[in-house]
């Protein structure tokens, strides 16, 4: 019976050593969602009001991901330190699959992507006057979460958009731009 209970004892802890590694992972993953979160939330709040001057955006509600090679290429050429792959950076833009939310982005207000026939309907001068429709990648960032690259592209007309793809870095808890990459005006 003693040897029963003992082995019963030692698989009981091991269950409790790989349930508490396994817990500790959840928690960990957790963890870096939430941040990522808040820095995703913090990053585009910055880019609204102090580089578009805007108090909001109609955005999009669903992001987009054109992220090129000589774009990337040109990034990691100028910035040694962002502490990531151009692989790594192509596969996270292309597995981007965000929702765009008013939970994320409470400064915007979300279009769903099903209305764009109907905006490209309307006579330039209703559009302008709403002002302009944002699309914006999820932001991918360094590991470290001090850098990160955000991919904006906007429509204004029939005629008239903007794509660029910039680079922020993020110093005493604020985000600055650091430079655009790959602007295309149409």
């Amino acid at each position: 019976m003693n040897r029963f209970f003992m082995k019963s004892k030692t698989l009981m802890s091991i269950v409790f050593l790989f349930a508490g590694i396994w817990g500790g992972c959840d928690q960990h993953k957790n963890l870096i969602a939430d941040q990522r979160e808040k820095e995703v939330s913090g990053l585009i709040r910055y880019y609204v009001n102090h580089e578009l001057k805007r108090d909001s955006i109609f955005l999009f509600d669903k992001s987009t991901n054109l992220l090129t090679e000589i774009c990337i290429d040109n990034i990691l050429a100028e910035n040694k330190d962002i502490n990531l792959k151009k692989e790594d950076i192509l596969n996270m833009s292309q597995k981007d699959t965000l929702t765009w939310s008013n939970k994320l982005v409470p400064i915007a207000r979300i279009i769903s992507n099903n209305a764009l026939p109907i905006i490209n309907s309307l006579p330039d001068k209703i559009r302008d006057k709403e002002g302009q429709l944002f699309y914006l990648a999820n932001p991918i960032f360094s590991k470290d979460f001090s850098y990160a690259i955000l991919q904006s592209s906007f429509v204004c007309g029939s005629r008239c958009g903007e794509r660029s793809i910039l680079l922020f870095k993020k110093e005493k808890d604020s985000w600055t731009l650091l430079k655009t990459y790959c602007k295309i005006e149409y």
